[in-house]
């Protein structure tokens, strides 16, 4: 904005009217500008590039200011230039468009600069040839508005200098989404799509291929600002990162290139947005090239024009594999033919043509005339003098790239909207319309956005340097002076404008839509260069309004040609992918795209690729090995069908039979002495509740059920107080079997059963009074325990305090049979008991000491387990012990089992 109010300061500057100070011996001075006109009853302006640089001049203050003079003709652009041309032929030959009106347009190109591209707007208007703001001299010729630019940076200026001056614009390139802004821009137009949807277009791209680690390459202008701010916001709202971004600009010093281009070198990325015109990427594109760095991919907007004759063959290296948006277009029938009568004749119309015969020829014309229209490169050796009977038919294709038209058709399609509007305008429809001035119909002066006494084009003028508040004030003076039926024209052309609704040849309807835009669309192109040929390869399409919306983006990645050959679509990432069951960790300092995969814990998953976080299974699934799937939990317990349980049952078999043919064994020999000797009563006792120790093991295999809960801790624990009283009883009893031993001693009397009876019905009755207060109190249930990878099918002991105390009464009992029968161990005799029963309470309590800790450290199936070794343990213990001596004594040394040996009579003993 800034720049465009100074330079219209200097051109208002330069433009000092008579109205302020009239001499006859002064006269208007300003920079001529070279405008190319063809004559009609109705002109439309046309600011294009056609070449591609420009030289400005520092001023000397020592003389007159030079001109910007312009540098680098190129056949694509001056192909934009032919194409306006091309349209205006067709309408002035078809007797459906404005008939009985020669339709004619007036040329300036702009050279990249914006100092002329805004003088050059100003020169078209005055119809002087000299950019003088305020003036119309082009009787009898009525303009009506300006196509162009190609270029935002250049539109821009244009576009608000032109609504001031109520001149509508219709650009065909310019794609910066502020010039739909009809507040700041009310007259501006376009053909081509505004890059608010290119950008996004180019986000889209982006994503579609994923890839998440990109660099961008930027114009530096306020157009290349905008637009990287939008592309760069939405990569990374996808979960993308720019790894750089750089500024561009075709002005750019060569340290400046040479930097840029160690930055795109030192950079990890494989993949590059270009959001820029192609002149300001030339030098790059050969500086990269001369530094190695070929392995990129860029992918261009749509400003950035994809021909062979705007590059280097070793820009082609760099650009092979280049992805780009060009606008949709569409076949221009008779472009070719039109494009054949190009010639060099002394009457022709056709603006550069001598630069287009040598530039196509590699050629040169001899200087017959200082002031033709020639190149001002120098003339190498190998140049040949051009004749004007070279001809190109069939090289046509190729010398204008023919196959992508999309700006000149854009052009072309410019020049139809002003066509349809002036139709209608001048077609005199009806007044209900409410565009007309007291129900009159228009006519071509009509058509003139702004009417300016001829009279004021006849004088002379003084050149007379002032403030700008004054000669903006002067400019007010001239709106005062124009008719009242100027503005109310101008209103028409804008309305019919912003009305206009027309079909191509190729059946598209074209409409203004309330921004001045018209629908968006992009074809995506590669740039494949095989064997030295450049070619451009449509490999799909962008409609914002294709339905449905998945097939907005429609791609054929088949078709496309990555570079150096390859067809795999390359990888640019700053981070591998982390796979389903790892997730993210970003690096600490650095962009969110670079981070580290690490595994999910145990019970999270991730079952798609980059998450940010691992989900916690349901509490009654666990994650699998490979984190990325939840999968039910498996639920424990100590089955029969599992080898731990078999192994078990069969070791309670084992022993339980064990003890049964002991048990038979001491009812057969129930009358020997050794077992008479040892209270038959008490050992029948103690086999019957060690077989029913072993057997309450069972009770505690397979699935837990309310019954099989409470009966577990129940059934152990009454088997084994009656194991524990019988041994206790049994130690009381060997003691006073050896202290009663006299005739009168007063011990005699209690060798009976009563004490054994009373010593393990009081027991019994303990164990089982304390049972009971258990299962009334806080009674055992089966229940499922959530644990890490599993569900544990398990009895829960309600509280676990009477569960200790179980243990704490037969703990208590085995001490005391402990030391009871510790200190009766050396009571004399060949078979002592209380060895016996020492031995097997030193085991017993061993196993359940340890059991303790063991216990308390498993879970699931491994504590039931526990609490089943330590009662086949501790029981097996009571067995060996006790049983198994007279076993031997009574199967295999019966010699032994008399009652001599027993009282120690004899001296030769086994134990």
């Amino acid at each position: 904005m800034a720049i465009t109010r100074r330079l219209l300061q200097v051109f208002l500057l330069l433009s000092w009217l008579d109205e302020v100070q009239s001499s006859p011996s002064c006269s208007l001075q300003g920079w001529p500008m070279d405008t190319l006109s063809q004559f009609g009853n109705i002109l439309i302006g046309a600011v294009f590039v056609v070449h591609s640089g420009f030289i400005f001049h520092l001023p000397t203050f020592q003389e007159e200011p030079k001109p910007v003079s312009c540098t680098g003709f190129h056949i694509r652009y001056y192909r934009d230039v032919l194409g306006l041309m091309f349209a205006v032929d067709e309408i002035n030959n078809s007797p459906d468009l404005l008939p009985n009106i020669t339709l004619g347009f007036s040329f300036v190109d702009s050279c990249m600069s914006e100092l002329r591209a805004v003088g050059g707007v100003l020169s078209l208007l005055s119809g002087l040839g000299n950019p003088f703001p305020g003036y119309d001299c082009h009787a009898p010729s009525v303009m009506v508005g300006i196509v162009g630019e190609h270029f935002s940076a250049l539109s821009l200026p244009i576009a608000q200098m032109l609504g001031a001056l109520h001149y509508p614009q219709i650009s065909h390139g310019a794609t910066l989404s502020a010039l739909s802004n009809k507040m700041n821009f009310p007259s501006f137009f376009r053909t081509m799509p505004s890059n608010l949807f290119q950008n996004i277009a180019l986000i889209q791209l982006v994503g579609q291929f994923g890839w998440t680690w990109v660099g961008m390459l930027v114009v530096d202008n306020d157009v290349g600002q905008q637009g990287a701010q939008i592309i760069q916001a939405g990569i990374e709202r996808n979960g993308g990162c720019v790894a750089f971004l750089e500024k561009i600009h075709l002005s750019y010093s060569t340290q400046k290139i040479k930097r840029v281009v160690d930055v795109i070198k030192r950079s990890s990325v494989n993949v590059i947005v270009l959001h820029s015109q192609e002149v300001h990427v030339k030098a790059l594109l050969d500086a990269m090239f001369a530094d190695g760095v070929t392995g990129k991919i860029f992918i261009s907007s749509a400003s950035f024009i994809m021909t062979p004759g705007l590059f280097s063959k070793k820009a082609w290296k760099v650009l092979n594999g280049t992805i780009g948006l060009v606008p949709s277009a569409a076949p221009l029938p008779g472009f070719e033919e039109f494009l054949l009568n190009l010639h060099p004749n002394a009457n022709t119309t056709y603006p550069f043509i001598r630069l287009f015969w040598e530039k196509a020829f590699s050629c040169y014309w001899p200087v017959e005339n200082p002031d033709s229209e020639t190149s001002n490169a120098p003339i190498l050796k190998e140049d040949v003098a051009c004749t004007g009977e070279e001809g190109f038919r069939s090289e046509i294709a190729q010398l204008f790239e023919t196959n992508d038209l999309s700006l000149t058709y854009h052009a072309y399609l410019a020049v139809y909207a002003y066509t349809h509007a002036l139709h209608s305008l001048l077609g005199c429809p009806t007044i209900s319309e409410g565009y007309f001035h007291q129900g009159v119909c228009s006519n071509i002066n009509d058509a003139q956005p702004r009417k300016v006494r001829d009279k004021l084009c006849m004088k002379s003028y003084c050149l007379l340097v002032t403030s700008p508040p004054i000669v903006l004030s002067h400019i007010n003076s001239i709106k005062d002076k124009a008719s009242g039926v100027s503005l109310m024209n101008f209103i028409k052309v804008l309305r019919f404008l912003k009305k206009t609704n027309f079909q191509t040849k190729s059946g598209e309807v074209m409409k203004f839509n309330s921004e001045g835009d018209l629908p968006a669309s992009y074809d995506i192109i590669n740039i494949q260069v095989i064997n030295g040929s450049f070619n451009l390869v449509k490999v799909g399409r962008i409609d914002p309004e294709a339905q449905p919306p998945r097939e907005k983006i429609s791609l054929n990645v088949s078709a496309i040609l990555w570079n150096d050959h390859v067809l795999q679509v390359p990888i640019s990432v700053c981070s591998n992918s982390c796979r389903p069951g790892y997730r993210k960790t970003p690096f600490e300092g650095r962009p969110i795209c670079c981070y580290d995969c690490i595994p999910c814990s145990e019970g999270e998953i991730t079952n798609y690729t980059d998450a940010d976080e691992c989900t916690r299974c349901p509490s009654d699934q666990w994650s699998n090995e490979e984190r990325d799937r939840c999968i039910p939990k498996v639920i424990e317990f100590l089955s029969y069908n599992e080898p731990l349980g078999i192994v078990l049952v069969i070791a309670v078999a084992m022993l339980s039979i064990l003890t049964l043919c002991i048990l038979i064994i001491f009812i057969k020999y129930q009358d020997t002495p050794i077992i008479k000797a040892t209270n038959r009563e008490l050992s029948y006792i103690l086999l019957v509740s060690l077989i029913l120790c072993f057997l309450c093991c069972l009770v505690f295999i397979g699935q837990p059920s309310k019954f099989s809960c409470l009966l577990r801790q129940t059934f152990f624990s009454v088997a084994f107080s009656i194991s524990m009283s019988s041994v206790l009883a049994k130690t009381i009893m060997v003691i006073l079997a050896f202290k009663a031993t006299g005739m009168n001693s007063p011990l005699r009397k209690w060798l009976g059963p009563t004490i054994p009876r009373n010593v393990v019905g009081l027991c019994l009755v303990l164990q089982t009074s304390i049972c009971s207060l258990w299962l009334h109190r806080s009674p055992p249930f089966p229940t499922l325990n959530n644990q890490n990878y599993k569900i544990i099918f398990e009895c829960n002991e309600g509280q676990k305090q009477f569960f200790y105390i179980n243990l704490g009464f037969m703990g208590f009992m085995a001490m005391v049979s402990f030391l009871v029968a510790f200190l009766a161990r050396n009571l004399p005799g060949s078979f002592n008991e209380a060895k016996l029963i020492t031995f097997s309470m030193l085991v017993f309590c061993c196993v359940w000491i340890s059991f303790i800790p063991a216990y308390l450290s498993t879970s699931g199936k491994y504590t039931v387990a526990v609490q089943i070794f330590a009662i086949l343990a501790s029981s097996a213990g009571l067995l060996s012990c006790i049983f198994l001596p007279k076993c031997y004594i009574i199967l295999l040394r019966p010699e032994r089992n008399n009652r001599d040996f027993l009282s120690g009579n004899k001296k030769k003993r086994t134990f």
